[in-house]
């Protein structure tokens, strides 16, 4: 774990007087998540991109 992560569980702990360990897991639950939808972004571009190179591929075929 980062420093600074280790700064910003202590401060929010303090803050929400809330346990460390609890808002280290919603942390690396909100990391999960984010990686998640880059990866499905991903995904749907790579549909995207290949829908388009079909269609073009059609058109100039007509």
């Amino acid at each position: 774990m980062h420093y600074t992560e280790k700064i910003l569980i202590h401060q929010l702990a303090q803050k929400y007087n809330l346990d460390k360990e609890m808002i280290h897991k919603l942390i690396n639950e909100s990391k999960n998540n984010s990686y998640q939808d880059i990866k499905e972004s991903k995904r749907v571009a790579n549909i995207e991109s290949l829908i388009h190179f079909y269609i073009s591929k059609e058109t100039e075929g007509v």
